[in-house]
């Protein structure tokens, strides 16, 4: 039994002023400063457990199930670590998300530490809570804020390493396709697990979908699958939120392999759903992958993800056919400059070399006048 309730009348009337707020998709005019003035006001006094709710709440009506529910996981964890059950939005400093970063250091998952990447994942989305709640701006994304809070907390993010896109070896792919052997998941009624997941690298590899959008890309009608030969990813699922038209080649071999899943038209393409016909989450989806290949004995260096597909094959793309071509194939813009980023400045060309022999001509004429001095040739 409780015995207090979590916020002040005063508080919940001022939650019912956010919520009203949270949910008007529209910019706030200055017509509305009376309601402005008082959210503002009452802002620091307000549960911290009542933004949280009404976040999420949020995040579910403009985001995708899968980015809500995982912002909604990152809120309660850190309102478990923090003890913020019963704080106020207020009291909640900088301090507060440098604790909670250090505690997330200290977790692991499956015997490992969390990377910094996942961690600083973790740390934008709360930043962008508090952002969100911090003072209205005159432009950009900041005209939007809510003005609950003058000086919202923030915590830097770690520092991450920059490694180099993956570029699958055949030899791990021959080894992911002997592993889908032990593949126990989905059964489905005329798949088989192993069909599926042979099914699943062929389409990630020749369209380089992100996860997400792999799982989620509609399946056409069988006429239009034969006639276009292509896929239609809706702008919903594509990062840069622009339709995208996506090739899938001349391959007879590669079509009939596609069209034998058990999808209906209008359904994701690759059937991922139980015994019962529920879809399945995406973590579930690594989760198998992950299992058959650890199954196999394939060591954690060597095992193939959805994005090491991407990434190699914007590298076979970049190699054979130009940076426009693995431009258009990634879904990035013309004015993009990840292909050159990830890709083009990561490899030594003919220039660098050229670049690197001119310097070491100085130096080596230098060194031949020291007469004391003697090198050894080859």
């Amino acid at each position: 039994m409780i015995a207090h309730t979590p916020y002040t009348l005063a508080s919940a009337s001022a939650a019912a002023r956010f919520e009203a707020l949270f949910k008007d998709s529209a910019p706030v005019e200055e017509s509305i400063t009376p309601t402005t003035a008082a959210l503002t006001e009452d802002g620091p006094t307000m549960m911290w457990i009542v933004l949280k709710e009404v976040y999420g709440q949020r995040c579910e009506m403009r985001f995708s199930p899968v980015f809500a529910a995982n912002v909604k996981r990152v809120l309660d964890r850190f309102t478990r670590y923090c003890h913020l059950l019963e704080r106020r939005l207020g009291s909640i400093t900088s301090i507060d998300l440098e604790n909670y970063v250090h505690r997330r250091q200290r977790d692991q998952w499956r015997g490992k530490p969390l990377t910094n990447t996942t961690i600083n994942n973790e740390i934008a989305i709360l930043n962008s809570v508090f952002f969100y709640c911090g003072p209205k701006q005159p432009r950009g994304v900041g005209r939007r804020n809510l003005g609950l809070l003058h000086n919202p907390p923030y915590v830097e993010p770690l520092p991450e390493m920059d490694t180099a896109p993956v570029d699958l070896a055949d030899e791990q792919l021959r080894a992911f396709v002997a592993a889908t052997a032990l593949a126990k998941s989905p059964r489905l009624p005329g798949c088989s697990p192993q069909t599926f997941w042979i099914a699943a690298l062929i389409l990630d590899g020749i369209t380089a979908l992100r996860r997400n959008a792999l799982l989620n890309i509609p399946r056409p009608d069988d006429a239009t699958l034969w006639e276009l030969r292509e896929l239609v990813l809706p702008a919903k699922l594509n990062k840069t939120r622009k339709e995208l038209r996506i090739s899938l080649g001349r391959n007879d071999e590669v079509l009939h392999l596609l069209a034998s899943l058990p999808s209906q038209p209008g359904e994701p393409f690759l059937p991922w759903v139980d015994r019962l016909g529920r879809r399945m989450s995406e973590s579930h989806f690594n989760a198998v992958m992950r299992q058959f290949q650890r199954e196999a004995g394939i060591k954690d260096s060597q095992r193939v993800l959805t994005k090491h597909l991407r990434s190699t094959a914007a590298t076979e793309i970049l190699d054979q056919f130009g940076d426009s071509v693995a431009k258009k194939k990634l879904g990035h813009g013309p004015k993009s400059n990840v292909i050159h980023t990830n890709y083009q400045a990561r490899k030594i060309t003919e220039n660098d070399r050229a670049a690197t022999d001119a310097l070491s001509s100085r130096l080596l004429s230098i060194l031949g006048k020291v007469p004391e001095l003697k090198l050894a040739t080859g």
